[in-house]
């Protein structure tokens, strides 16, 4: 939406509502690749269908529609130019292998791929930076509460299989005649998974958590260390912050 020079025009409110439903969809569909990710339906002999499959869906036909409502595309060039190629090799690589293999099942495996990152990349599309602050803290939150969730769940697991934790006290335990993912190994040894298939799973949680949590202590950091801002700065900054708002 464009208007004229000089003339502020606040976003649409029902365009921000349904990026904030959005958004919530988004955040319902993390958590459940977080925890429900292993357990699933099988619908053929190497195909599942999972939960998170189904909220992906969802997620994915509300943020086509809000982006047909709004009849526009934002595009963030940073995002693709850091991801873009190996988000197409992600896609790609399995209908080679499909067609290399002689395994069109195979194919499946790149609609997951679209699944897992078209989402986050709809949201890019639906929200500018300043518009997505929101979400982060949401997501801050979610990835926190998680860390320590699957801290409990590990040692509690580490007590089942020492025997000072009786095994059907494991939510997992009672979800086992549901796990498909053929790597789901939920305690290998003393090393538990907590809510993953197995501890590499974890072990990746772990370290995507790291860089999140560090990026963010970085941040914080700079803006510690930045100089306070003038009247004029302020003003430029709230006036980026409205533009981009009714851009959005």
């Amino acid at each position: 939406m464009s208007t004229a020079p000089g003339i502020d025009l606040p976003a649409p409110a029902t365009g921000t509502s349904l990026v904030a439903i959005y958004q919530t969809t988004l955040l319902v569909y993390l958590v459940s690749v977080l925890y429900l990710y292993p357990y699933g339906i099988p619908v053929a002999p190497e195909v599942n269908l999972r939960l998170p499959d189904l909220l992906s869906l969802l997620t994915l036909a509300l943020g086509g529609a809000v982006i047909l409502l709004r009849g526009q595309v934002r595009i963030d060039r940073t995002i693709f130019a850091i991801i873009g190629l190996f988000l197409a090799m992600e896609l790609v690589a399995p209908i080679v292998g499909a067609v290399g293999y002689r395994r069109p099942v195979d194919v499946v495996s790149a609609l997951r791929m679209a699944m897992l990152w078209l989402p986050m990349l709809f949201l890019t599309m639906l929200a500018p930076a300043v518009r997505a602050l929101d979400f982060e803290k949401s997501l801050v939150n979610v990835l926190a509460v998680s860390l320590w969730l699957n801290l409990v769940y590990a040692v509690m697991q580490i007590a089942s299989t020492v025997g000072f934790v009786p095994r059907a006290a494991l939510i997992t335990s009672w979800l086992e005649p549901w796990a498909v993912d053929k790597n789901y190994d939920i305690v290998q040894g003393i090393r538990p998974a907590g809510f993953f298939a197995n501890s590499t799973a974890l072990s990746v949680f772990g370290i995507v958590s790291l860089c999140f949590f560090y990026a963010r202590f970085v941040v914080s950091g700079q803006a510690s260390m930045a100089p306070p801002l003038s009247a004029a700065g302020r003003t430029q900054l709230d006036l980026r912050h409205a533009l981009a708002a009714q851009a959005a």
